[in-house]
């Protein structure tokens, strides 16, 4: 999902809003190849519907002159078809009348005023051809109008030829401004949307390979231009988002590694502590790590006596020469100053106590230099190990005092087997002495004698009493259970004595 960033919204404010119109440009370029077309076929049309009536000019005024032939011939014969020649003329004067000639005269003054010298000799020629009789001087009349005809016809024709010369010449611009303006149009099209167009498909490639440091060199302030922009601006504010989100993912990571190391490193250290008895701890080897993990370079273990009064067992850092060893020292400040960060002008002291169940145990002491402080991960790492060490410490303590009730148990049932056997047996022969003396004082043989046999009869007794504690006392059940430890007295007996024991 694309974030819309503050960088973004800028940069699209940015983008210049006045613009030259590719598209507007084209409209027109379009509109003028269409208005140069529309043009040139407007101008056809009105030059072929000028040279419409050309051809019948030149076919009515053609005909003029046979129609001034035939009244010739007819002036020529001395009996004429009165109502025939008088159809001919009429067919004349009508042709000479014709619209055609109308339009031509009102369009075109030079043939209008040969039309006008033609028209005027041919009334001339009717005068004369009714007054001459001589076919020599009709012939020659004849001739002078048929001239004036033919270059009537020849001007009509010349008009006529202007005209088809005129559409060729507009056919000729049109075509090649048409081709002029399609050639722009395409030059345009080229550099204009071409190339701007192929600028903008290499950028996006660009852009889709990753690189959010490419940039689209500036163009013409119209819609490919904003185009442009926009990516620049697109690019520059995916780039940031993308080095913003390797910055986050790297931070995440170093996050996670340092997680995951400081659960390593706390799991060691619960299995260290838990596979070795307290006296078998390697403190040195914790506290390194515990100071290669979090970074600080002073952190010095300090573990103080039941009494806790007095370390009996320090452990500081290799680099540390400023802080002599406390042993003579009393521990009631270090023990006071729980929660409490000491700060002075040289450095920055952290203490974490060894605290469990009411008693102390030691403490773990950081020191950074001034002005620096421990981050809360430091802080809760530094607490778990403190209270990792704590319960190990705590079940040695647990461990000593189940071992002295242990001892007391064993030394209260010896003495009870004491009591109950071995001592009654010394009792009743001490009583037996005392009856000897008596007897010796008396002189009294079989007293003696009685009691010679009660002594020697309470000692075996004593005696053999004294080996079933000494049996009982040194018979073992270890881990392997009863029937080892009877299969190994047994064994043991066997080999000492020639006995059979089932």
């Amino acid at each position: 999902m694309l974030l819309i960033t503050p960088a973004f919204t800028m940069g699209l404010m940015k983008i210049p809003q006045k613009k030259s119109s590719i598209v507007v440009r084209l409209s027109l370029a379009l509109a003028c190849i269409g208005l140069l077309g529309i043009t040139t076929m407007l101008v056809s049309y009105w030059i072929s519907e000028k040279a419409e009536d050309d051809s019948l000019a030149i076919n009515i005024a053609g005909s003029l002159r046979m129609q001034s032939y035939k009244i010739g011939l007819m002036s020529i014969d001395r009996s004429p078809n009165a109502e025939e020649f008088l159809q001919t003329k009429n067919k004349m004067d009508n042709t000479w009348n014709h619209p055609v000639f109308n339009k031509i005269r009102y369009e075109k003054p030079h043939i209008s005023e040969l039309y006008d010298k033609a028209f005027l000799n041919w009334q001339d020629v009717v005068t004369e051809m009714n007054s001459t009789h001589s076919n020599r001087d009709i012939q020659a009349i004849l001739n002078q109008q048929v001239a004036l005809l033919d270059q009537l016809v020849a001007a009509i024709q010349i008009d006529a030829e202007q005209k088809v010369r005129s559409f060729r010449l507009v056919q000729i611009i049109a075509l090649f401004t048409t081709l002029f303006v399609s050639g722009l149009v395409m030059y345009a099209l080229k550099v204009k949307v071409e190339q701007p167009l192929s600028t903008l498909t290499h950028a996006a490639k660009r852009i889709s390979q990753g690189d959010f440091a490419y940039r689209i060199a500036p163009m013409e302030a119209n819609e490919l231009g904003i185009l442009a922009e926009t990516l620049n601006t697109m690019n520059g504010a995916i780039g940031y988002m993308y080095e913003n989100l390797e910055k986050q993912v790297d931070e995440k990571t170093d996050a996670l590694q340092k997680s995951n190391t400081t659960l390593q490193f706390l799991y060691d250290t619960a299995r260290f502590i838990i596979e070795h008895s307290p006296e078998g701890i390697n403190f040195d080897e914790i506290v390194s790590r515990l100071s290669l993990v979090t970074g600080v370079q002073d952190i010095e273990l300090c573990l103080m006596t039941n009494v806790g009064n007095s370390p009996y067992l320090q452990i500081k850092p290799e680099s540390d020469v400023d802080h002599e060893l406390c042993a003579a020292q009393n521990c009631d400040k270090c023990l006071s100053s729980r929660g409490v960060v000491e700060t002075s002008a040289n450095e920055t002291i952290y203490r974490f106590l060894l605290n469990r169940e009411q008693r102390q145990f030691g403490l773990i002491v950081c020191r950074l230099p001034a002005a620096q402080t421990l981050s809360i991960w430091q802080e809760q790492l530094i607490q778990s190990v403190t209270d990792q060490l704590a319960i190990g410490l705590s079940l040695k303590t647990d461990e000593d005092q189940s071992r002295r009730v242990a001892v007391l148990q064993e030394r209260n049932a010896i003495a009870r087997e004491l009591h109950d056997s071995l001592a009654q047996a010394l009792s009743y022969l001490k009583i037996q002495v005392t009856r000897l003396n008596s007897a010796i004082n008396k002189e009294d043989k079989s007293t003696m004698e009685d009691v010679a046999d009660e002594l020697k009869q309470g000692l075996n007794n004593a005696y053999r009493q004294l080996r079933e504690l000494l049996t009982t006392f040194r018979l073992k059940v270890d881990g392997s259970g009863l029937k080892s430890a009877l299969d190994a007295t047994v064994k043991q007996l066997s080999e000492q004595s020639n006995l059979k024991i089932n």
